[in-house]
């Protein structure tokens, strides 16, 4: 079991790494995580946005989508609100709609998410939260859903 979660984690965060291409994202979502409100959120993204080496070439216009999107799954985790899910992009609304889906034990969730990844993660701990392997079979990647399958043997 916590083999297949280690193997997960480290495609994930391989995926996080090359995918975003951003440190500074990456870094902000550590330190605003925390944060109670969406203005909260925003300040403090900006505030680490801006002091970020990394962004120095790049637009206000670019800050204000990278904050929007973290600050949104942030709220949508938070709350459990799949309508901040919604309004985030890239891997955060995966993620968003993912750590939900396990809160909440509802593997519906996962038809939402994109990334190959992200939905055989998601199944797979939704799987694991409720002790059905059936959701198992709903992992698109073989090597995936038999990792998964593995843990109820």
């Amino acid at each position: 079991m916590k083999k297949s979660i280690l193997f997960i984690s480290l495609w994930l965060l391989i995926i996080m790494v090359s995918w975003c291409g951003k440190p500074s994202l990456n870094t902000i979502n550590q330190d605003v995580s925390n944060t109670t409100t969406k203005n909260e959120c925003m300040l403090g993204c900006t505030m680490m946005w801006t002091s970020n080496d990394w962004n120095k070439d790049r637009s206000t216009a670019d800050m204000n989508k990278d904050c929007n999107n973290l600050c949104n799954a942030t709220q949508g985790m938070q709350n459990n609100d799949t309508s901040a899910c919604e309004k985030a992009e890239w891997m955060l609304r995966d993620t968003c709609y993912s750590d939900i889906a396990k809160k909440t034990k509802d593997a519906t969730l996962c038809e939402n998410i994109s990334e190959v990844l992200f939905i055989s993660a998601c199944y797979s701990t939704v799987a694991e939260e409720t002790k059905n392997p059936l959701l198992c079979d709903k992992i698109p990647d073989q090597m995936l859903k038999d990792v998964c399958l593995e843990n109820f043997k």
